[in-house]
């Protein structure tokens, strides 16, 4: 009988874009039965991903996060269509669109990880 639990490091380190993505969904098909903990450092693995564990230290201490990748891409989606919809009604007196640049916050956000 199969084990219900595999563990697995950087399985795809040596993988190119298109066979991490024939892994990662092989695995994903499998998991319906069991559960794997993948350790990776390839963004299509964690687009296939159920949940994402980070670990990171901050000031001599150890912390995680969980995250649900797929939540993550909502969030993005819904503050693209809010971007775009504030682009494209006009404010005040102005005749036309204001520039609205999401650089500033993706900065910001990057700097916090």
């Amino acid at each position: 009988k199969p084990s219900p639990l595999y563990c697995m490091d950087e399985i795809d380190a040596a993988l190119d874009y298109k066979n991490v993505a024939i892994v990662g969904k092989y695995i994903r098909e499998k998991a319906k039965n069991c559960q794997f903990i993948i350790i990776s450092l390839r963004n299509n693995m964690f687009d296939l991903a159920q949940k994402m564990v980070g670990i990171y230290k901050t000031h001599d201490k150890t912390s995680t996060i969980t995250i649900n990748p797929q939540q993550i891409l909502r969030l993005v989606k819904d503050k693209k269509q809010l971007l775009s919809t504030a682009q494209s009604q006009k404010i005040g007196d102005y005749p036309g669109d204001l520039p609205c640049d999401p650089e500033p916050d993706e900065a910001r956000e990057n700097a916090d990880q």
